[in-house]
């Protein structure tokens, strides 16, 4: 069965979104992948062919075959949401645009992202509940953390509680649901409309707080822990593993912090003492797929300058 992929984006980060959906094409998926935007358009669009008439499912959308397996569509966004605070607005809003019978569900990926796992793996994964993946900052966060009480109090005013004991901090760039269990994404809307009404989230802002012991830090993962502690629908949990935060991982990558990998200079980090990630390199694997976001010797050149800093790293650490 077919899936559907959406991301957000603007500015250079529509290299990410290229890589991913390399990443997607190269791991088997199939279906439609979505990406809501504000500005430009992707240069890369040019070299891809055009749908047009009754096939386009979205409207307003721009839309391209990747292949005769996987179309891309690019939605613009009007919105004064800062993007990480859009993502169920956004997955809500695909929700109503697709066939759910030829559709098995939907898939958040934040845009520095890259899937390294075959698809159907996570066709598997949704089967067995909300695809979430754990943090590794807080990963150890057990039910009764007092960070948790104080989500609860935004709970408790639209009047939910309690049903999951989740005792890991939960990454919110990444989240997985057939159409059956839409209503966790529902669930996490309704909670940032709650935490913006009565709590004094500032929905364009990225960053609430500069201290960790305020009610918000990062609001839309903290609201979407709190959609996972409260809805009744099973979760399916995947380690830090399943975002390359710690070893051993198969699943995806996501190069969080900054530089993102494409705006880092490897030579230049190499001389700062910082080493190139295994997120650093299959991004730029990925970038040598079917769409060519940079010209060739570009990524010629990033892919031996990672090699070249690897080397030089065996004899000279920080």
């Amino acid at each position: 069965m077919q899936s559907i992929a959406c991301t957000l984006f603007e500015g250079n980060y529509n290299k990410g979104v290229a890589a991913l959906i390399n990443s997607l094409y190269s791991n088997n998926f199939k279906g439609a992948v979505v990406v809501g935007f504000r500005g430009e358009m992707p240069t890369w669009t040019k070299s891809l062919t055009k749908i047009e008439g009754e096939k386009l499912e979205i409207q307003n959308a721009i839309g391209y075959f990747i292949n005769r397996d996987i179309k891309v569509y690019f939605l613009e966004l009007h919105t004064n949401f800062h993007f990480t605070n859009y993502k169920p607005c956004f997955i809500l809003q695909l929700k109503k645009s697709f066939d759910a019978t030829l559709y098995d569900g939907i898939f958040y990926f934040d845009p520095d992202i890259v899937n390294i796992c075959d698809w159907s793996f996570y066709q598997h994964w949704i089967s067995c509940g909300v695809a979430v993946v754990h943090e590794i900052v807080w990963n150890d966060m057990p039910p009764n953390h007092p960070k948790r009480k104080l989500w609860l109090k935004i709970a408790e005013s639209v009047s939910l509680k309690v049903h999951n004991n989740v005792k890991s901090n939960l990454n919110a760039g990444f989240v997985g649901v057939t159409f059956g269990n839409i209503s966790f994404i529902e669930l996490w809307a309704r909670l940032i409309d709650a935490a913006i009404a009565n709590f004094g989230m500032n929905e364009n802002k990225f960053s609430q707080s500069e201290h960790d012991w305020d009610i918000f830090k990062v609001a839309d993962q903290d609201l979407f822990n709190l959609a996972a502690m409260t809805t009744e629908l099973p979760l399916a949990e995947f380690g830090p593993d399943g975002m390359g935060f710690i070893g051993g991982g198969w699943l995806m990558l996501h190069a969080t912090g900054s530089p993102k990998p494409w705006n880092k200079n490897y030579f230049l980090e190499f001389l700062k003492g910082n080493k190139a990630s295994l997120t650093d390199k299959e991004f730029w694997n990925y970038a040598d797929g079917i769409i060519r976001f940079n010209t060739n010797s570009s990524i010629s050149f990033k892919k031996f300058s990672l090699k070249a800093t690897s080397f030089l790293g065996r004899f000279y650490s920080k």
